[in-house]
């Protein structure tokens, strides 16, 4: 991580968990209750000073202290009541460390799912990041790369599970203050097979991230939109300011266009292998629209637009592979992880790992109560099991601190 890193002035709870202070290892006590903003949350003895941090379309979302782990977490409540098929199956794919107030699953109201406390968004971190004068900014040309390498290495685990994100943008991107960086926000993830099933319109993904394909063709689209919209976050750290910001579908379109497609070539020949499936409707809109480009040639990102200052100049080679009209030219993941541009973060990383095997989840067999009870039992087993590994991990912590003590005793 870039040394001048200090993101703790630009989070609205900078705080961070500094404390070595053993604790006991507690669990959850169900029948503790706090309230938080008008909200109940079963948090018990395990977690401490809640705070609202957020909600969304499955819940309200609070930070907390969690004492077996000594450090902040993010609890988000999910309520169940109102839970429809689609929904219990999301949450039965993603129950990860997780627990549930309910002793049977007639019970069960509401799931909590743990996670690491992200503290801010990359579109909060640029929105600050612009507001700063130029000698003051905090992204620099160091963590560029750094938040890239993060970005690239999920993807390829990810693509390389056969999931397609169909969302990514600098508000689902997630850092902590360590300059840690998450992915976020799979509400609209799918695997080929339901892509397949379920041809996608072009109102998946936001559209100022949306691959062109999305807008101009019907048909099955590859891990290669998630790449254009890489293509998109990257611009926008390095610009400071969104490539294509379209008003409306056409606009969009032809901001993309404007910037990105060579207009004689590619009507003679190139949209006949980068896009298939493309109707005659929207060829007809992409030829009105290249009618009245000014340019002929994708226009080139120049690094002297940069609001980062010596950014390596790998970083726009990058930028303009994947934002390539053509999905099948576009750098994969894994295509673009090879860049001399991330020697000094592979090393520190411990490798790039893919998925074993593919993401399957076929619930299509099983009702609404079936999906709840095993939602249920894969809640408590996931729970018990996470809470054994932290009482190891707390066991060995404070042996190890017992025996530094010991060493330092003897001096």
């Amino acid at each position: 991580m870039p040394r001048d890193t200090n993101y703790s002035s630009l989070c609205d709870d900078p705080c961070r968990d500094v404390s070595r202070r053993r604790h006991p290892a507690l669990l959850p006590s169900l029948n503790t209750n706090t309230t938080v903003d008008g909200h109940v949350f079963h948090l018990g003895s395990r977690y401490s000073s809640p705070k609202t941090i957020g909600s969304g379309a499955y819940g309200q979302v609070v930070s907390a202290y969690d004492a077996l782990l000594q450090r902040k977490v993010a609890i988000k409540k999910i309520k169940l009541p109102s839970m429809n098929a689609m929904e219990a199956k999301l949450l039965y794919s993603r129950s990860l460390h997780c627990y549930t107030s309910a002793t049977t699953v007639d019970q069960m109201r509401e799931i909590y799912l743990v996670t690491n406390l992200m503290h801010l968004d990359l579109h909060h971190l640029i929105k600050m990041n612009n507001q700063r004068s130029a000698d003051k900014r905090i992204i620099t040309s160091s963590h560029i790369p750094h938040f890239l390498y993060q970005l690239l290495r999920a993807l390829k685990f990810i693509h390389s599970a056969k999931v397609l994100h169909r969302d990514l943008k600098p508000s689902n991107i997630f850092v902590d203050l360590d300059g840690h960086l998450r992915i976020g926000d799979f509400g609209l993830a799918r695997v080929p097979e339901e892509v397949a099933n379920t041809p996608m319109t072009g109102y998946v993904c936001t559209r100022w991230y949306r691959a062109p394909e999305l807008m101009l063709c019907d048909g099955n689209y590859t891990s290669s939109m998630d790449m254009w919209s890489v293509g998109c976050i990257l611009g926008e750290l390095i610009f400071g300011q969104p490539l294509f910001p379209g008003r409306h579908y056409l606009d969009q379109l032809r901001l993309v266009v404007e910037r990105r497609c060579g207009a004689f070539g590619f009507l003679a020949h190139e949209h006949k292998t980068a896009y298939p499936t493309i109707s005659d409707k929207s060829l007809n809109v992409l030829r009105r629209i290249l009618s009245q480009c000014p340019n002929y040639h994708p226009k080139p990102f120049i690094p002297s637009e940069s609001i980062v200052p010596n950014l390596d100049e790998t970083a726009f080679y990058l930028l303009d592979r994947l934002l390539l009209m053509d999905p099948q030219k576009r750098l994969t993941a894994e295509d673009a992880l090879h860049s001399s541009l991330f020697n000094n973060y592979r090393k520190d990383a411990g490798g790039e790992p893919s998925s074993e095997e593919a993401f399957q989840l076929d619930l299509s067999p099983y009702q609404l109560t079936d999906i709840r009870a095993m939602l249920f039992h894969k809640v408590q087993l996931v729970h018990h099991q996470l809470h054994e590994k932290a009482l190891i991990l707390n066991e060995q912590a404070t042996m190890a601190a017992n025996m530094n003590a010991e060493k330092m005793d003897c001096y």
